[in-house]
């Protein structure tokens, strides 16, 4: 019997990740594509058991992918059940050092606070600590963009090391207690369309490939400027036509709609 039809006994039906990110793989192989990524706080349910591969469905967003069994840590489905019942806070700052029984960690901006009282953090059987207060203020969805400016962009990416367009959708709306799809082309099917004369700052604009599918999207800061990822998160000049990118003189990007979330 190989490896990956073999199962631990520590496995459960359900898990939350203890790590500040982890990939999820396309396929059960460190050579296979990141297609996104959990973050601190993340439930998940296991669909299918295995060393050193399991497969997982995040529960926030549906996103189903591969990754190492180590990666988190096992739940019943009674402490699923009642983590995933309620809202948990959301970390709304860049990083927050925190210790737990593995030592010393650093999460990051859009990692989930289960339980969190007096300083403390629960996953499970799990407890970790804050140095501190967490940051309850709470800023505007385009000071969350903001955040990530400069940050390299990674397909599948959901952290300040490396992101995708819809990835900072999803952490930024997040930060303001809207979940949202993981792509792109999920994110388009919510909310209201607005013709372009009306758009607001803070709406989203979506942008198709040349195969007619939306696979980019991005935040108006200004009602003639955007923030997204392309290279890295940056904020450009942007009209009816499009994204105008001043360092290569050309549209990188042709506007498809406008929507508004919230």
């Amino acid at each position: 019997m190989s490896d990956l039809n073999k199962s631990h006994s520590i496995i459960k039906d359900y898990g939350i990740c203890n790590l500040a990110v982890t990939p999820l793989r396309a396929s059960a192989s460190d050579e296979s594509e990141i297609e996104t990524q959990l973050l601190f706080g993340d439930y998940v349910t296991i669909l299918e058991k295995g060393t050193p591969w399991i497969k997982i469905k995040n529960h926030s967003d549906g996103y189903e992918g591969w990754m190492d069994f180590k990666q988190l840590v096992y739940i019943d489905k009674v402490e699923f059940d009642k983590g995933t019942s309620v809202k948990h806070p959301v970390l709304k700052q860049g990083i927050l050092p925190i210790v737990g029984p593995n030592g010393e960690m650093t999460i990051m901006f859009g990692s989930s606070l289960p339980f969190y009282s007096d300083r403390t953090i629960k996953l499970g059987h799990e407890e970790y600590q804050t140095g501190g207060n967490i940051n309850v203020f709470d800023l505007s969805i385009v000071d969350y963009f903001k955040m990530y400016l400069n940050v390299p962009y990674l397909w599948g990416g959901k952290s300040i090391f490396g992101i995708d367009c819809s990835g900072i959708v999803q952490n930024c709306f997040k930060a303001i207690g809207i979940d949202m799809p993981r792509d792109a082309s999920q994110q388009v099917l919510v909310g209201d369309e607005i013709k372009w004369e009306n758009r607001q700052i803070g709406d989203l604009v979506y942008f198709k490939s040349k195969s007619g599918n939306v696979t980019h999207v991005g935040l108006l800061v200004g009602l003639n400027e955007i923030i997204h990822a392309h290279g890295r998160v940056r904020q450009d000049k942007i009209d009816e036509n499009g994204i105008w990118n001043e360092d290569l003189e050309w549209y990188s990007h042709k506007t498809y709609c406008v929507k508004r979330v919230g």
